[in-house]
């Protein structure tokens, strides 16, 4: 049974097909890409077979990311797929914000702490300082 996963690619003319069938989008991305299928990474040359997290871009307007760890193991976000930090565009002072796995409804301020202390040295603005 085909794996039904979409895969947007874009055309010459500036829009996106689709492909459903997950052996049919990596021919195209070998041959995109010069490669034998087999030597395809997911992730890097094709999109994963599952996504990572469960939000979107949009989800996270107004956030500036700064900072991403994959797989982190730190106490705190164990278990995760990824944590990112951010920078809120609205604030001034800046102020950061943390979310795990593209979750929206992670999102949460970070004022203290070992997290707190790694994302302000990530800031857009640390050279700044």
């Amino acid at each position: 049974m085909a794996d039904l996963t979409w895969t947007d690619y874009p055309a010459t003319d500036g829009k996106t097909f689709s492909v459903n069938d997950r052996d049919k989008a990596k021919e195209f991305m070998a041959g995109q890409a010069s490669k034998e299928v087999a030597e395809l990474v997911e992730g890097v040359d094709i999109g994963l077979s599952s996504p990572r997290g469960i939000g979107t871009p949009e989800d996270f307007d107004g956030y500036t990311p700064i900072h991403m760890i994959n797989d982190p193991a730190d106490g705190i976000n164990d278990g995760k797929k990824f944590v990112t930090y951010f920078e809120k565009d609205s604030t001034d002072p800046k102020e950061v914000y943390k979310a795990t796995d593209a979750d929206p409804s992670t999102i949460a301020q970070l004022t203290t702490g070992a997290e707190f202390d790694l994302a302000w040295s990530k800031r857009l603005n640390a050279l700044e300082d």
